[in-house]
């Protein structure tokens, strides 16, 4: 039940996914906002994993979350963020925490955050959790 609730609220806070971006590199929103089902205006340009539904993000004052999930196996998403994350200009590592979920700690001039990647708690798919913050 802890588990649930752990991913459930991960997801609740942030998301990601192929060379296509998620946002834009603009300022942050000046109010509050939720967006179920789609990116939140001024969402940060990290990689977009084009296999993914946008499950629902967040922004505020610069801070950003998101969340989403795909069918694609874990390994070919962990794949996918190694690869494009430097392509889009934003520095990297990756922790495995446990064979079902890695966690990216990016950063780039103005930006720091994390993408998680894991299976979902009913192991049928991948979750893909994004969280950006101005540095």
């Amino acid at each position: 039940m802890k588990t649930r609730l752990l991913v459930v609220f991960i997801f609740a806070i942030t998301l990601s996914g192929c060379m296509p971006t998620i946002g834009n590199s603009s300022s942050g929103t000046s109010k509050d906002e939720f967006k179920k089902g789609a990116y939140t205006a001024g969402f940060p340009a990290v990689p977009l994993y084009k296999n993914s539904k946008v499950l629902e993000s967040y922004g505020y004052k610069g801070k950003y979350g998101a969340a989403s999930v795909t069918s694609d196996d874990i390994s070919k998403v962990v794949q996918f963020y190694t690869d494009s994350l430097k392509l889009l200009g934003w520095d990297h590592t990756v922790k495995q925490n446990s064979a079902t979920s890695y966690e990216f700690q990016i950063s780039n001039s103005g930006q720091q955050g994390s993408i998680i990647v894991n299976t979902t708690v009913d192991g049928k798919k991948t979750g893909i959790t994004v969280s950006i913050a101005p540095r």
